[in-house]
């Protein structure tokens, strides 16, 4: 028995079982999982939309991403 095992006893408390970790969601995970998702249609899709005159705040609601990513895609900054 080890030393805290032996002081918890002394104390009469009853040490807890470990709880099993539960895996983080993918969002908490990794951060960055916003930008997996978007395909090269997308890509043509969010050009298309900043070309008519959409806000690029508008575009990032609209494809679930960052107002910068939408930036990054317009300026071709990002490849797929």
């Amino acid at each position: 028995m080890s030393y805290a095992q032996q002081r918890l006893a002394a104390l009469g408390v009853t040490p807890q079982p470990r709880v099993k970790r539960t895996p983080k969601p993918a969002s908490l995970r990794n951060p960055l999982w916003r930008y997996a998702h978007m395909t090269a249609h997308d890509h043509e899709l969010m050009r298309a939309l900043a070309a008519g005159g959409m806000d690029y705040d508008e575009i990032a609601e609209k494809f679930e991403c960052s107002r910068s990513y939408v930036g990054r895609v317009v300026r071709f900054e990002v490849s797929t």
